[in-house]
């Protein structure tokens, strides 16, 4: 599985971003969780704690294909 240890509505929340922001996604979601305000919901704002950046660097591509 390319995105491990997310449940369904992490995943959506996930490709959903992936598909919004292109090929830049990581990063554009990396700087989004710098923010007190990520924009993008209450899903993607837990999981910064819940997976973090370690998680995101080694996320793989293909859900970015997904946009």
């Amino acid at each position: 599985m390319d995105t491990p240890w997310l449940t369904p509505d992490q995943h959506a929340a996930v490709v959903a971003w992936a598909r919004r922001h292109g090929p830049t996604w990581k990063e554009r979601l990396r700087v989004a969780w710098l923010r007190q305000d990520c924009p993008e919901g209450l899903v993607l704002r837990e999981m910064r704690e819940s997976h973090g950046e370690d998680w995101l660097a080694v996320t793989q591509a293909r859900v970015a294909t997904l946009y």
